[in-house]
């Protein structure tokens, strides 16, 4: 029986690990479709594809001046950190959420934070998320999301 050289497979590994971090303000890797008044979904363009079920990702933000202020009176922090369920289609990460701040739209001040194993041999990545109404286009290729 061969030796497995565990050493090698763990580095291995932890060499493809990524981390990107997206200001919702970086509109050539970000982009915002109000789904309706009270839910956005958010398009992230990664540097990779990411392996299957490998993606983690964070919002941190802060919920608005009014919850805030609340937030300060009652002893709960200003800034927030929300874990996200996130999606992909190749390249490009995505999420839906509702809105927890005072208008129905993300926060200028929003991060989003993805760690992930990168698919070192899938080079075929999508260059352009764009939105039509509804519709969402990756590469002018339509998108559907349920």
């Amino acid at each position: 029986m061969a030796d497995i050289d565990v050493e090698s497979l763990i580095n291995g590994l932890y060499s493809r690990v990524v981390v990107e971090i997206f200001p919702i303000s970086d509109t050539s890797r970000v982009t915002v479709q109000n789904v309706h008044w009270s839910h956005t979904r958010i398009f992230l363009k990664l540097k990779y594809v990411p392996v299957a079920n490998s993606i983690q990702a964070i919002e941190q933000s802060h919920p608005g001046l009014i919850r805030g202020l609340l937030g300060l009176i009652v002893g709960s922090p200003y800034a927030k950190e929300i874990s996200l369920g996130v999606g992909n289609n190749k390249n490009i990460a995505f999420f839906l959420r509702a809105a927890q701040w005072d208008l129905p739209e993300y926060p200028q001040n929003a991060v989003f934070i993805l760690k992930y194993t990168k698919m070192e041999q899938e080079t075929n990545l999508f260059n352009k998320v764009e939105v039509k109404g509804k519709d969402v286009f990756f590469d002018n290729e339509k998108q559907v999301f349920k």
